[in-house]
């Protein structure tokens, strides 16, 4: 059975023309009097074909939004025999739209984690269909990247190194998220440091000195210390 292969976008208007269907009949006399007409896979009678041209285009009455693909099967007939070709149809998708990231992102991380610690995932969304619609994530700043690293799959980001709240408690990590076709979204990851209490505490004062009377009551207030 002959087949055809044709693409076409999902963009396309009312009316384009899809391809074109061809047969030959070896009676000279039956020639002129060939006919088409599709007998499968036109699904809500998207496609259109001409009965004496064999044009098919897409019809006026096409749903607004295309299946990602269509085989269509095609008789032809002289009055007496007839045969039928297929026609596949690929529909290209358009790249329309951005990666979106639903929230923002605010998160806490104990400080003096072992580096590779987990930090949060990051998840943006396309509304494209196909190779458009799926997205990979990068971080978009090489001092962020310094200190953190993202999966380009999954969006899960971790650390590269241990991170200490007294050197540094606030990081903002840009990342993005790009389509297959280029598009980006963006959004800021708040990574704040969260204090561990590492540090011993420390008088101001090495050493403290106090006078007190020799006849001072019970609960009398000789001296306070400070610590840092």
């Amino acid at each position: 059975r002959p087949a055809y292969e044709t693409t076409i976008s999902d963009l396309a208007e009312r009316g384009q023309f899809v391809t074109a269907v061809m047969a030959s009949d070896n009676d000279a006399s039956d020639v002129g009097r060939l006919t088409y007409s599709i007998v499968g896979g036109n699904t809500k009678q998207t496609f259109t074909l001409e009965e004496f041209t064999g044009i098919l285009t897409l019809s006026n009455l096409r749903k607004p939004s295309l299946d990602a693909e269509y085989l269509l099967n095609i008789s032809v007939t002289d009055g007496v025999f007839t045969n039928f070709a297929t026609v596949h149809i690929a529909v290209e998708t358009s790249n329309l739209h951005d990666p979106v990231f639903p929230d923002l992102y605010d998160v806490d991380v104990a400080e003096n984690l072992a580096a590779d610690a987990y930090v949060t995932t990051v998840s943006a969304s396309d509304a494209d269909r196909g190779k458009y619609g799926g997205v990979t994530y990068s971080i978009e700043s090489e001092e962020a990247m310094a200190t953190f690293y993202i999966d380009e799959n999954s969006g899960e980001i971790f650390t590269l190194e241990s991170l200490d709240r007294e050197t540094r408690s606030q990081y903002v990590v840009p990342v993005a998220a790009t389509d297959g076709g280029g598009r980006m979204g963006h959004v800021n990851v708040m990574v704040n440091v969260a204090d561990q209490g590492d540090n011993p505490p420390l008088f101001k004062m090495g050493q403290y000195k106090a006078n007190v009377y020799a006849d001072a009551e019970i609960g009398t207030t000789i001296i306070k210390v400070i610590r840092c």
